[in-house]
């Protein structure tokens, strides 16, 4: 039986964790297959994996942020357990582990896979930080076999920083489980968070991060108040911007109007939204959309990352362009006119969403991304 080892940055609950998990339950009765994380044990993923009975390791010097000290123990701990494990695959995830795991398998004989859900480089940063985050996809990228990128956006970016040759990356989109997700109905859905059938519910689901750019959606709640006075927002999740995004509710007045932080099982609950918006200024593939698509909830996203590959705009939902600065009322402006336009037009909404889940249930299932993926796992060495 061949071992696959994969290796992930953080253990918190988001895109990159759910695809590794995906991938290690799904595959755990045709490999051996181990999950390696950075963070600490009693975190969300490792809690997971212990209930699914999948073997884990704390890689307690892989760090999210640049720390050299760190980083130089992280590649020489990545080795150790490459070492001990001895897989035939390791399938890195996300940036920081990308690099760490590739450099830590120098020289040892195994396949390197690495999925790129979406480059920290194309984050908004400072100059140098961008360089050094594209010069170390470049230098790890030689150590790599394949790069999977989660959307032909991510690939072009890629391919157009020469991180890699072209024939190095392919992409394969993120699936969905649709048995994985048991929604509660509109009615049970709005009595368990405390919502009236009569209210106009908004919301998303996501870390609350910079990259997702949930002030926008704030902002754009004043603006949809004025047209209906009975509008509610969710904003289900939690990060290091909760206490910004809590001030900035309270000063706009609209504390009674949102509901905020944590919810276990949160896509349970997502039949309660009326219109789901994603206002993020980066994505890879976000698996948020494809769970508001199979819950058939109407949907607004920016047009960043792999999003118009699931999005097409006035046929299964809305894209908004993602401008910053200045101009960034923009889109806060466009985001508010097309979730009123959905409430509006509860006729069109339903017509988007029928269409949105046809196109789930035809291209981004689990299945197919775990077929897509194991053929690369079995593709022989260039």
């Amino acid at each position: 039986m061949k071992k696959i080892l994969y290796v992930i940055t953080l253990p918190e609950i988001g895109g990159a964790q759910k695809y590794v998990l995906d991938l290690a339950c799904n595959l755990k009765d045709k490999y051996e297959v181990m999950v390696a994380s950075g963070g600490k044990l009693g975190s969300p993923l490792f809690q997971k994996l212990e209930q699914e009975k999948i073997e884990y390791y704390p890689l307690k010097h892989l760090k999210r942020e640049i720390d050299p000290l760190h980083d130089i123990l992280a590649v020489f701990e990545m080795r150790k357990l490459i070492k001990m494990f001895k897989p035939d695959i390791i399938h890195l995830n996300s940036s920081k582990a990308g690099v760490i795991g590739s450099l830590g398998s120098v020289g040892l004989k195994t396949k390197v896979i690495y999925t790129a859900h979406g480059f920290v480089f194309n984050e908004p940063m400072n100059i140098i930080k961008k360089k050094i985050y594209l010069y170390a996809e470049k230098f790890s990228a030689i150590y790599k076999n394949k790069i999977i990128a989660i959307s032909e956006k991510d690939k072009q970016i890629g391919i157009k920083n020469k991180i890699a040759p072209k024939e190095k990356f392919v992409t394969i989109q993120n699936g969905l489980n649709l048995n994985d997700i048991n929604f509660l109905s509109k009615e049970e859905s709005r009595r368990e968070l405390n919502l009236s059938q009569n209210h106009k519910v908004i919301g998303v689901i996501a870390n609350y991060y910079p990259t997702k750019a949930l002030h926008r959606l704030i902002e754009a709640a004043g603006i949809i108040i004025q047209d209906f006075n009975n509008a509610k927002f969710i904003l289900i999740g939690d990060g290091p911007q909760r206490k910004s995004l809590e001030e900035q509710i309270k000063k706009m007045r609209l504390t009674n109007n949102f509901l905020f932080g944590p919810i276990k099982n949160a896509a349970r609950y997502l039949k309660a939204l009326d219109v789901f918006v994603l206002p993020s200024v980066k994505e890879g593939f976000p698996y948020a959309i494809l769970e508001a698509m199979a819950a058939e909830v109407p949907i607004v996203a920016t047009k960043v990352g792999g999003v118009p590959e699931i999005i097409t705009d006035g046929e299964n939902g809305f894209l908004v362009e993602s401008v910053q600065g200045k101009v960034e009322t923009k889109t806060i402006k466009k985001i508010a006119e097309k979730t009123i336009y959905y409430l509006k037009q509860p006729e069109i909404a339903e017509i988007f969403t029928t269409n949105a889940y046809k196109k789930l249930i035809n291209k981004f299932t689990l299945e197919q991304m775990i077929q897509k993926t194991e053929e690369v796992y079995n593709r022989p060495v260039a």
